[in-house]
């Protein structure tokens, strides 16, 4: 089977076009405009679409695994990840994710327009802190990458998708809405940090390594002196 064109409008209109991963609930839009992906929406069966698919041991019939209640609507990031965490996304939650999501979809993704620079950071600095904390830890620099076997580099791959790819997109929202409060040498940073955010995603998500991505830009510690 497949999923049909009424099931896959009916979802799209069910998320409002936004991932149903609680910690995640980003747009998919950008990603479609971009060329990112090539659907518009990634559909993400509950239970897996055939037997030996992600959580495909169960007694839902194979002809209603492609119905609207077995499927999510997430962003690639997110399809990826509880698609090979099953242990760690089991059936149960994600019903509870899609559940939540349509019950809340419209308050979920209100980011707040703040009047000063001040408010803003007490908001933003946390996301990077956990960012900043994770890449110490567990990224290729730290002192866990230095162990042998690939156990550090899946424990690094695993925070990148479960923390700092949310977080990172959680920033961008937060500097978007509220660009009013930067200078434009202060916007210079934050333009760096967006194509940053975008071209790890794309290196993470995709697996192609380009050298030439974007690297976190360390000046934006300094914008809120501005």
């Amino acid at each position: 089977m497949a999923i049909s064109e009424s099931v896959k409008k009916a979802l799209y209109m069910e998320s409002a076009g936004y991932c149903e991963n609680p910690n995640c609930n980003c747009s998919l839009l950008p990603l479609f405009e971009s060329g990112k992906i090539s659907n518009i929406v990634e559909l993400a069966h509950v239970i897996g679409q055939k037997i030996d698919g992600p959580r495909g041991i169960s007694e839902l019939k194979l002809s209603e695994r492609d119905l609207l209640d077995n499927i999510l609507t997430l962003c690639p990031t997110c399809h990826t990840l509880i698609d090979k965490n099953e242990e760690e996304y089991p059936v149960e939650l994600l019903h509870k994710w899609k559940k939540q999501h349509k019950l809340k979809v419209e308050n979920l993704f209100s980011v707040v327009q703040y009047e000063d620079k001040e408010t803003l950071k007490n908001e933003v600095m946390p996301l990077f802190s956990e960012n900043q904390y994770i890449f110490e830890n567990y990224g290729p620099f730290s002192e866990n990458a230095l162990l042998p076997g690939v156990e550090a580099v899946k424990l690094w791959n695993s925070k990148v998708f479960e923390k700092i790819l949310p977080n990172n997109r959680k920033l961008v929202k937060y500097f978007k809405k509220n660009e009013k409060l930067f200078l434009p040498n202060e916007m210079k940073v934050l333009y760096k940090f967006y194509n940053h955010c975008e071209e790890f995603e794309y290196n993470k998500v995709s697996g192609n390594k380009n050298s030439l991505a974007t690297q976190f830009p360390e000046e934006i510690y300094e914008i809120w002196e501005g």
